[in-house]
């Protein structure tokens, strides 16, 4: 009996800590992709939290982009994304605040981005 209870309060706990415990709702990020400061992409996409979106376009400027979004205990958002364009490629995994703008660049290529809660 003891081992049971003990069992059920080591599950509840690591189901209250867990990514997925926190990962509800869904998010709209708004990216801008740009190339020596020349912007070349600008997609917005709704996302469910905990789960990868993606976007790809082909041409001269294409690009993959794929981003998950995971809700951390403290409120802010831990954004996890790869961008793979004519430009160059990085993986970055930002902490940001909802609603507030955040930048990256490696070399000539840069992502700005900001995600906010999406009401539905």
């Amino acid at each position: 009996m003891i081992v049971r209870s003990l069992r059920s309060a080591l599950t509840l706990a690591v189901l209250l800590v867990s990514p997925a415990a926190f990962a509800a709702g869904h998010y709209t990020v708004s990216v801008r992709l740009a190339h020596r400061g020349e912007a070349f992409a600008a997609p917005t996409m709704v996302v469910e939290a905990g789960k990868p979106a993606a976007v790809a376009t082909s041409g001269s400027d294409a690009y993959s982009l794929a981003v998950t979004v995971v809700p951390r205990p403290d409120g802010k958002l831990r954004v996890s994304s790869t961008v793979q364009s004519a430009h160059g490629r990085m993986a970055p995994v930002l902490v940001v605040q909802p609603g507030e703008p955040a930048t990256v660049s490696v070399g000539d290529l840069s992502l700005a981005l900001v995600v906010a809660r999406d009401g539905r």
